[in-house]
């Protein structure tokens, strides 16, 4: 069962509901809500009594899928805040097919990837991270009436530091093309809108703005996701796969340490100690998350991925980066990234995970160029600092 907060917006999503042979109910309460145990909770954007709902339920079920439906009559800044507390977002205009697609993904978030594990991890959690402002601000602005991709692009561009960084991921050797890429709005036609919505997020999360104040260094794990994804990009290329995959496999590099930022947001001070034992006492650092987390951060980045909304593969590519070796050259290549970053970038010692992974001399030689600019880049950083 499905759970509309409303019986109008109960029957607008009824016959998307009906292709998938799920049941709609509705519940006007918190409480309601919980007694009929639903996979996926669907409320209206920017309506104030159901925004109030969302908070409850985020409080007391932080793992149940929250959908969130646009509204044309809502108030704007309700919207936004909806936004910020919902995991998926649909448009009602949208046809029974479409809707069905969102919903019964919401779905299968629940039946695939909640784990025993993973359901006692997040039922402790007090809440799971949310979307940054700047990702919900360009989602609204796609999804929105008569949108344009030149709206997306004003709001990015009011960022000037997601600006510059997203500007010099387009013109690195995993998006180059003949002609630099100096706009934003030319950076969308280069890689495309959901390209650019995941390294917007990536930008803001592994720049420190989600809630964490500790002591680990996010410019280091910035700088570990990005060399990732442009090392499994520029593989993905060499291996001929077409644009489709390689975009699937460059947002999984980008994003296979989300994982890590869950679990510095629940609590900073144990993860580090974790990652101290870890790199000090040469353990294992998955089997050290699982331990005093209940998951290790691999699977818990495929869960929050797809609770997010992005595709299986991408979800199924994060959940295994540091897992046995896969037929599938998709595995092979992120887990080949994510272990040549980590050898030659920090000696091994960077997630206190000893890579187990055999990596071609093919495929270092071909990251190497990158593997080296980075580390020149590391070392002015690092210059500059002194």
């Amino acid at each position: 069962m499905i759970v509309a907060t409303s019986e109008s917006l109960a029957e607008k999503i009824r016959p998307a509901a009906a292709r998938l042979d799920i049941m709609v109910g509705v519940a006007h309460s918190p409480e309601t809500v919980l007694a009929l145990k639903p996979a996926a909770l669907i409320t209206e954007a920017g309506n104030p009594t159901e925004l109030n709902l969302l908070f409850k339920i985020r409080e007391s079920n932080p793992a149940l899928p929250r959908i969130v439906a646009f509204s044309k009559v809502a108030i704007p800044m309700n919207v936004m805040i909806s936004m910020r507390i919902g995991h998926r977002f649909i448009d009602l205009n949208e046809d029974s097919a479409a809707l069905a697609s969102i919903i019964g993904d919401a779905v299968r978030l629940t039946q695939y990837f909640m784990s025993e594990e993973i359901q006692k991890y997040v039922r402790n959690l007090a809440f799971l991270p949310r979307l940054p402002d700047l990702y919900v601000r360009v989602e609204e602005a796609v999804h929105a009436p008569g949108s344009s991709l030149s709206k997306a692009a004003e709001i990015i561009e009011r960022d000037q530091t997601v600006t510059s960084l997203v500007l010099k991921l387009v013109n690195a050797a995993a998006f180059a093309g003949k002609k630099p890429v100096t706009k934003i709005g030319e950076a969308v036609t280069r890689i495309g809108i959901n390209n650019l919505k995941a390294i917007i997020l990536a930008v803001s999360i592994f720049s420190g703005k989600i809630g964490y104040g500790g002591g680990i260094d996010f410019n280091s794990l910035h700088t570990h996701a990005f060399t990732v994804a442009r090392c499994s990009r520029r593989l993905a290329e060499s291996e001929g796969l077409p644009p489709w995959s390689q975009d699937m496999i460059f947002l999984a590099g980008l994003l296979h340490d989300i994982g890590a930022l869950v679990l510095l947001t629940s609590n900073g001070k144990l993860y580090e100690e974790t990652l101290i034992r870890a790199q000090t006492q040469n353990l294992n650092m998955l089997e050290l998350e699982k331990t005093a987390f209940g998951v290790d951060h691999a699977v818990l980045g495929g869960y929050v991925s797809r609770l997010w909304g992005f595709p299986d593969m991408i979800s199924e590519l994060i959940m295994h980066h540091h897992g046995a070796p896969k037929e599938d050259v998709s595995f092979r290549i992120v887990q080949a990234a994510d272990a040549l970053t980590q050898k030659l970038l920090y000696q091994g010692r960077g997630e206190g995970i000893p890579s187990t992974i055999s990596v071609s001399e093919e495929w270092a030689k071909i990251c190497k160029p990158i593997l080296q600019e980075i580390a020149v880049e590391n070392a002015a950083a690092l210059s500059k600092k002194k």
